[in-house]
């Protein structure tokens, strides 16, 4: 929960035994608190509460904890958090293409977990400092041809701080077990008796390629890939190999190959004629450290003895490619696909989400777009220790027969409310009792992550279709039956009314609400651009947005224009049918994909516009 919560300044009580309480402690100071431990319940005094805003407990104790809080008068929020496991053990992590963002839960957790940290070159250094800002960190890497720390030694230094009684971390670029030595780490482990996890990470063998647009396989073109290390030159059986690999219709990644290029790539083919091929390179001196370099494109050629003559470092053989995905004639397949404009190059799309909106603008963007984000709307939390505590506590002491969840975001929030206010028991209880019925697969997905299954999921993922299911299966009589209605940031009354006209009892919890989102100003620029037929298309990933964004164009007396570009071509893209539903009433006819998802609602969106 506090992964990525923002503590700056804010005083917190980290409550639990010092060894077991490390992790907390070092996740705390990461999100910048002030941090106050308290080893033991009776060490609580009201010195140490006063002004805090979050209790951190550590392990067990957890009635002990609460009890020395109450007493010292403290009226905040705790969360529970697991202790620190004890004793040496090693974590193998690997750090993928090197952004900060793309570290995975896991790998965030071991380093917070670390007492000392080996971090390799290619890793991304900047995690260490914000996830382990108390561990010991030492710099490993290795540079082509200069080890200043050989890999015995690295070795070494890892087994003996494990056997110290350390936490040890072993940061890598990529993934632990691609080219990572990560095995030879894992046998010197494993000869003292050292346990060892292993964190996986996205090697830049597919890495590099998807930020570059060229998938590694492509279903009818290449249905296999091979990853080999360049670090020295191929043999002969080698490039035989590689050679059959290709003619087969299969993908070669070579890592670490720049340096042996005019080596291997004049025997890259085997006697024969072979029709061209795209070579995708990319010379980038950290291939994770950074965004990769756009990548080159050389076009494989057979001289008449059937050997590829050596390419030239220059602009005659390599020269800036975008990957197309190829026709399915066999014969175009080989054939190499030099630059293209991107399929929405020089469109104009305005984006009204917030949540999930840098998704939405990088997709479109990679494609070529010109994006205009304009947040008509936000989801906001609602006051966790007032509203919605109050909701939740009078649904569970009504014992709902059963409860209806709308949403998996809404049920995650629901949840983290309950953890941070105290009452998680009682709403996984009150679930549990409950015949739980959920909207679309995002709501089963949640309830699943904790622990319980549903009763059913609605053949169209809309609070309607949820209703229709519930009422299937009761034969249209909820008279007697209390029913709990996780509602998704606005009251549908309409829906409500159903379940209280068929006999039940309906009690609704609103874990989150729409609020403004406009800080910038940005919706009225939209709305005057689209007005204006400047724009090639508007996304909506919620029907509220639909309703402010149309709310905004009549304040500004453009609500006629804004319909009228509609109509004459710009498209309305949209998540599903409900989110449609608000366009529909306006005579308009929006976008609405098969799978109501945003990948979904993107391609539909890009195959429209191309």
């Amino acid at each position: 929960m506090l992964l990525t919560a923002d503590l700056t300044a804010v005083p917190v009580l980290v409550l639990g035994e010092p060894a077991a309480a490390r992790r907390a402690l070092r996740r705390c100071a990461a999100a910048g608190a002030e941090v106050r431990p308290v080893a033991a319940p009776e060490q609580l005094r009201p010195a140490d509460v006063a002004g805090a805003g979050l209790a951190v407990v550590v392990g067990d104790g957890r009635a002990r904890w609460r009890k020395a809080l109450d007493d010292a008068g403290a009226r905040i929020p705790v969360v529970h958090e697991a202790a620190a496991r004890e004793g040496g053990r090693v974590t193998l992590v690997g750090g993928g293409p090197g952004a900060e963002d793309l570290l995975t839960v896991r790998a965030v957790q071991a380093l917070q977990d670390a007492d000392v940290v080996l971090v390799d070159r290619l890793a991304p250094a900047g995690a260490v400092a914000a996830a382990a800002p108390g561990a010991e960190v030492i710099p490993v890497g290795k540079t082509p041809g200069h080890h200043p720390v050989p890999q015995e030694q690295i070795q070494d230094l890892i087994v003996a701080h494990a056997l110290a009684g350390k936490s040890v971390v072993r940061l890598k670029g990529g993934d632990p077990y691609v080219f990572g030595r990560g095995g030879e780490e894992l046998a010197a482990c494993a000869a003292h008796g050292i346990p060892v996890d292993v964190v996986p990470g996205i090697t830049s063998a597919v890495s590099v390629l998807g930020a570059a647009g060229i998938p590694v396989t492509f279903r009818e073109v290449s249905r296999m890939f091979t990853v080999a290390s360049g670090h020295v030159p191929f043999s002969e059986a080698e490039l035989e190999h590689f050679a059959g690999l290709g003619a087969a219709g299969g993908t070669l990644v070579v890592l670490m190959g720049v340096g042996t290029l005019p080596t291997w790539f004049p025997g890259w083919c085997a006697p024969g004629p072979t029709p061209p091929r795209p070579w995708p390179w990319s010379s980038a001196g950290s291939p994770t450290g950074s965004a990769p370099r756009s990548p080159r494109c050389a076009t494989r050629s057979r001289t008449r003895r059937g050997r590829a003559a050596a390419p030239p470092p220059s602009s005659s053989w390599a020269r800036s490619c975008a990957w197309r995905p190829p026709s399915a004639t066999r014969s175009s397949r080989r054939s190499p696909r030099m630059a293209e404009p991107a399929p929405l190059t020089g469109r104009v799309v305005g984006v009204t989400a917030h949540r999930r909106a840098e998704d939405q603008i990088a997709a479109l963007e990679r494609r070529g777009a010109r994006v205009i984000h304009a947040p008509a709307l936000k989801v906001e939390p609602v006051d966790q220790d007032g509203p919605l505590a109050a909701a939740s506590r009078a649904l569970f002491e009504a014992r709902p027969d059963l409860v209806l969840i709308t949403t998996g975001y809404g049920l995650r929030r629901w949840h983290d409310a309950a953890v941070a206010q105290g009452f998680d028991a009682e709403l996984l209880i009150c679930l549990h009792e409950a015949a739980v019925y959920v909207r679309g697969p995002k709501g089963r997905g949640a309830v699943r992550a904790l622990g319980l299954e549903d009763a059913g999921m609605s053949a169209d993922e809309t609070t309607a279709g949820l209703v229709d299911l519930v009422l299937a299966e009761h034969g249209g009589d909820l008279t007697g039956r209390t029913v709990g209605l996780q509602l998704h940031g606005i009251a549908d009354v309409a829906q409500r009314r159903r379940l209280t006209d068929a006999g039940a009892r309906v009690l609704t919890v609103t874990p989150y609400r729409w609020a403004p989102a406009d800080d910038d100003g940005q919706v009225p620029v939209l709305i005057r651009e689209a007005a204006a037929g400047r724009m090639d298309a508007i996304t909506f990933t919620a029907a509220p947005a639909v309703d402010a964004l149309f709310s905004t164009a009549e304040e500004l007396g453009l609500h006629e224009q804004l319909l009228a570009a509609f109509r004459q071509g710009m498209l309305a893209a949209t998540v599903g049918p409900v989110t449609a539903a608000p366009l529909e009433a306006m005579g308009l006819e929006p976008l609405v994909p098969e799978r109501f998802r945003m990948g979904a609602m993107l391609k539909q969106l890009v195959d429209a516009l191309s």
